[in-house]
């Protein structure tokens, strides 16, 4: 799967993720399926999507908003690290 014309579903293991997974595909739309747990913890997953398992550099935390479920700690560490490479 590839191309412009793919849905990314970031959160796709989690309960709202999988059904928006499963709304898109029921539609006929391509769709890559994200979230930073392995995929055999995923609440649902669909064969029909390209099922993925990865820690998304950026997300919110690119606009300086945090995940509150992150360690505060790792947060601020990584926005360091963001803005050092922005210069």
């Amino acid at each position: 799967m590839s191309g412009s014309n793919v849905i990314v579903v970031c959160g796709a293991g989690g309960f709202i993720g999988g059904h928006l997974v499963g709304e898109l595909l029921e539609r006929g739309l391509p769709v890559r399926a994200v979230d930073i747990k392995p995929t055999d913890e995923w609440y649902q997953k669909f064969d029909a999507a390209e099922n993925l398992s990865l820690d998304l550099p950026g997300g919110l935390l690119m606009y300086g908003i945090p995940n509150m479920k992150l360690d505060k700690r790792e947060v601020l560490l990584r926005r360091i690290k963001l803005l050092e490479a922005e210069g």
